[in-house]
């Protein structure tokens, strides 16, 4: 499938049925506010975004999948970002929602590679808003949040254009990873080192943007060489469940504003 090719309902409902819950979950308050989000997917289609990928969190009750946590990765039609220095690029908005109360509506900016279709997501609340499941919210109010974020696209682009201007020494690009390492948390031991290797001719270049996505990428696919406790060789696996991608590719953007602030 293209890379901008929207999915369909059937495609959507198919790997994330609780887009579509008709009622929350028997167990949520009576203060909870139900806004289904496929009213808000409805909303957002009609100003020119389409869902171009979907994941659900993990229930272990049949019942649960109907309600579990989701994410959509919407895309402006028609709008990729060529420069020399980043390459193609795609802003998106990211929606988060359940029905559970495991989260409230949750909307940010991400950015997605087309070199390995590698999805990003931007962690500064300056591109991001929530809204709660408490008090009516009303469609008007969501869209123009989102608005917001489709506006700021451009900042977006700029933002890891500036990174990429920013100039690593080896020992700065080995501490990078050491940090990322401490985010995504393992028992096993992983040389910092293995994280800086690039999956991909063009990606070593060594400044801040490049080495993020590289991070990133090897952190969230996993494959990497690790000791457990006894010094048995082991292999560093990938990031499995929504929430635990969410959190680090979350703190993965903090830890880069961290070192472009240092670099400033």
């Amino acid at each position: 499938m293209p890379f901008d090719q929207p999915l369909s309902d059937d495609d959507i409902r198919r790997v994330a049925p609780s887009v579509f819950a008709t009622h929350p979950a028997t167990n949520v308050s009576e203060r909870y506010a139900y806004l289904p989000t496929y009213s808000v997917l409805r909303q957002l289609q009609t100003i020119g975004l389409d869902v171009v990928k979907v994941r659900q969190g993990f229930k272990r009750s049949p019942e649960g999948k109907d309600f579990a946590i989701h994410e959509l990765r919407l895309r402006q039609r028609g709008y990729v970002s060529k420069t020399p220095e980043l390459g193609d690029l795609v802003p998106e908005v990211i929606l988060r929602n359940s029905h559970d109360r495991t989260s409230g509506f949750d909307f940010t900016a991400g950015i997605t590679r087309l070199v390995c279709l590698n999805g990003l997501t931007v962690s500064d609340q300056a591109f991001g808003f929530k809204a709660r499941h408490t008090g009516r919210s009303a469609l008007g109010t969501v869209t123009e949040g989102v608005f917001d974020i489709v506006g700021k696209f451009g900042e977006i682009i700029e933002k890891a254009g500036t990174w990429a201007r920013v100039a690593l020494t080896q020992p700065q690009r080995v501490e990078f990873a050491r940090k990322a390492l401490e985010v995504r948390g393992t028992s096993l031991a992983v040389e910092p080192e293995h994280l800086l290797r690039p999956r991909r001719y063009g990606d070593g270049a060594a400044n801040l943007w490049t080495t993020y996505n590289v991070v990133q990428e090897n952190l969230t696919r996993g494959g990497l060489p690790a000791r457990n406790a006894v010094n048995d060789r082991r292999t560093l696996g990938g990031v499995r469940t929504l929430i635990a991608d969410v959190d680090l590719n979350r703190k993965l953007w903090a830890t880069a504003e961290e070192f472009a602030t240092q670099a400033a």
